[in-house]
């Protein structure tokens, strides 16, 4: 019979190629099946854990069956691999042979492959262990378990079938699901005039066979602190668009766990979006008085609503800021009525026109950045406008 000639012919191939093994490692997939056959290979349970590499199964019977009995002849085991078709385009056949338990990697045709590790564990039990590329997908796809059995009470002619599940295959998803983060506004003031930016973001399963997210968590904790503080969290994929509100001078990290319906996890980048010091804080000062500034509340595009411009050539903003080393700091704007400049000093370091606006200048773009060495935990930056007309709408440190 044809199942005769392929196992013989299999065989042959097998012997000229050395077995593999590798350690077990985590992830383990479970299923059992019930006693519900009338030949020695009554399948009992499969098992499918994973090493470095490879996909190990564990496959019991609910009786003991000797090696003749699993001679590739008599009877053996086999396992399906569906990798998105709906029919198994990989299928490893499990036998006893030439005094060695024998594993056999064949295509959707039956032609040989390669050998997979195999082995017996127990008198009702083998194992294989198969590369995770051999199976013609790297991480996802649906298997079966199913056993062949060819002396009585069936034949050669007609012979017995059991399988594991009876009427359907497995999911094997070990794809964590991905996540994509969109255009994170940094700072935030890029797409929001108030203390509440939105964070955009993608969650999905992969794989042609995918299990589905099952969960996915958006944290949030500012830069140099320990701990996360929950932002949202879902239990579908899709396209999401979430509201944060920070404080005045906060730089957060944001961070995203994934999980799917098979317990495969990812952990997502970490952007970060700084929250500016609004130019009517607590912390800003302006002066000269004799060459000072004009504060202006309720501007529509304005961060918070306020902005100031200065009056005259000299007039000076000073903000004192509490951060770590080697920070970056940068002054919003707004379209002003020509071209304006102004000189920065940050921690004693004058940048001489540092700062540039001019008419076609957005509304809260950064119009100069300046950096300092300096250790901290205190830093100070005065800025000092050329001339009039100098428009400031916040400070972003970051």
């Amino acid at each position: 019979m044809t199942v005769r000639r392929t196992t013989a012919t299999l065989l042959a191939a097998a012997l000229l190629l050395p077995l593999a093994s590798a350690p077990v490692g985590a992830n383990t997939i479970s299923r059992t099946d019930g006693n519900d056959v009338a030949f020695p290979l009554d399948l009992k349970s499969v098992q499918v854990s994973h090493g470095s590499g490879l996909q190990i199964f564990k496959i019991a019977t609910h009786t003991a069956f000797s090696n003749a009995q699993i001679d590739g002849d008599t009877g053996w085991f086999r396992v399906g691999f569906d990798t998105g078709s709906g029919s198994f385009q990989r299928t490893v056949y499990i036998f006893y042979a030439e005094g060695k338990m024998r594993g056999v990697l064949t295509d959707g045709n039956g032609n040989f492959i390669r050998t997979v590790g195999a082995s017996r564990l127990a008198s009702n039990a083998v194992q294989i262990k198969v590369p995770t590329a051999a199976t013609g997908s790297t991480l996802n796809y649906r298997f079966a378990v199913w056993t062949v059995w060819r002396a009585a009470p069936c034949s050669k002619k007609d012979p017995c079938l059991d399988w594991l599940p009876n009427d359907s295959t497995i999911l094997h998803d070990l794809a964590a699901p991905a996540i994509n983060w969109g255009a994170i506004p940094d700072p935030s003031t890029l797409t929001s005039t108030t203390l509440t930016t939105k964070l955009p973001f993608k969650v999905s399963d992969v794989g042609g066979y995918a299990s589905g997210v099952a969960k996915w968590v958006l944290s949030a904790r500012p830069v140099g602190t320990n701990g996360w503080s929950l932002v949202k969290k879902g239990t579908t994929r899709g396209s999401f668009l979430v509201p944060f509100t920070g404080q005045e001078g906060i730089t957060y990290e944001f961070q995203i766990v994934a999980v799917d319906k098979q317990g495969n996890d990812r952990v997502s980048s970490r952007p970060r979006v700084t929250f500016p010091f609004d130019d009517m804080g607590d912390r800003v000062t302006y002066g000269p008085s004799e060459v000072s500034w004009t504060g202006e509340a309720g501007v529509a595009k304005a961060f918070l609503g306020t902005r100031h411009l200065s009056a005259a050539a000299g007039a000076k903003m000073r903000l004192q800021f509490k951060a770590g080393k080697g920070v970056k700091v940068c002054v919003l704007g707004a379209p002003s009525e020509g071209i304006v400049t102004a000189d920065v000093t940050l921690d004693g370091r004058t940048v001489a026109d540092a700062l540039r606006e001019k008419p076609t200048t957005v509304a809260r773009a950064t119009i100069g950045c300046v950096s300092t060495s300096k250790v901290g935990p205190w830093h100070t930056l005065t800025v000092v406008a050329d001339a009039e007309g100098l428009i400031v709408d916040g400070v972003s440190v970051g």
